[in-house]
């Protein structure tokens, strides 16, 4: 069996991993592009199979309002780069500018990054890597109980984190773009799945297993599903509907999903 060698994410340490392995990637094409190029440097068969796409809601009456309206919160808080490219797009057709006085919240590096580029700078920065950790040290350390909060979102975000911020201040929400499946699938590549002849699926949202699983689902063998899950929302969401083998990222992000599939070639005997 070849194997070509792979320098440790930390830069210690030689993993070798059999060229052999396949990972097949649900996400969104730009999204599924920048995780081939983070392993261009190990020795696997990548592919892309996207389940679900985004686009911005176009401008109407109601976001317009929100929109004009921007004065009268304190705090924005964005949870993906698809909402703030949405939320900018948006509010360039509406021909506003962001309001100076305003304070940006982000979850993510690359909810980081997407916002820089429109703004000079991020006033909070998820110090860890769940939402969960964002609410503590966002509610202890910066919101004060007289402010006015609006969560930038699409169609399919989970409500939690607004609920959880009701009980201390007012919210709203503005959903900016929505999620949508994918109607046709390559059908060479769900056959590499129905034949079982891969090593890793790549979810990184509810939806994409949603849409996945609708044409899975025609020829579905009983072998569990081996997948490399985003986060525990996804996890849970995939075992509503089969069993799988999963594992769930602890790191968020790019990052994270690359360390858990080298991880994963690293130990599995072959």
């Amino acid at each position: 069996m070849p194997y070509k060698s792979l320098e440790k994410l930390n830069g210690s340490d030689i993993h070798r991993i059999p060229t052999e392995f396949s990972v097949i990637s649900t996400q969104p094409a730009e999204q599924a592009r920048k995780l081939s190029q983070s392993l261009s440097d190990v020795s696997i068969a990548f592919f892309s199979m996207p389940m679900i796409r985004t686009e911005a809601y176009p401008l109407d009456a109601a976001i317009l309002k929100t929109l004009k309206n921007l004065n009268s919160y304190r705090w924005l808080i964005f949870t993906s780069k698809n909402g703030v490219t949405s939320f900018f797009q948006l509010l360039t057709e509406a021909g506003l500018s962001f309001p100076e006085n305003l304070k940006t919240a982000v979850i993510g590096n690359t909810t980081e990054s997407a916002l820089k580029k429109h703004l000079k700078k991020v006033d909070f920065i998820n110090p860890g890597q769940t939402s969960i950790e964002f609410m503590a040290a966002f509610t202890s350390e910066i919101l004060l109980k007289d402010e006015k909060v609006l969560f930038v979102l699409g169609n399919l975000a989970p409500k939690h984190m607004q609920q959880e911020l009701n009980k201390i201040v007012k919210t709203d929400r503005l959903d900016t773009y929505q999620t949508l499946g994918i109607a046709e699938y390559n059908e060479s590549i769900m056959q590499k799945i129905w034949d079982n002849r891969y090593d890793l699926l790549v979810f990184t949202s509810p939806s994409a297993f949603s849409n996945f699983y609708k044409y899975y689902q025609i020829k579905k063998s009983n072998i569990p599903l081996r997948i490399v899950s985003i986060g525990p929302i996804t996890t849970q969401a995939i075992l509503k509907f089969a069993p799988a083998r999963i594992i769930t990222v602890k790191e968020a992000g790019l990052s994270g999903l690359k360390k858990e599939i080298i991880h994963s070639f690293k130990n599995k005997k072959t």
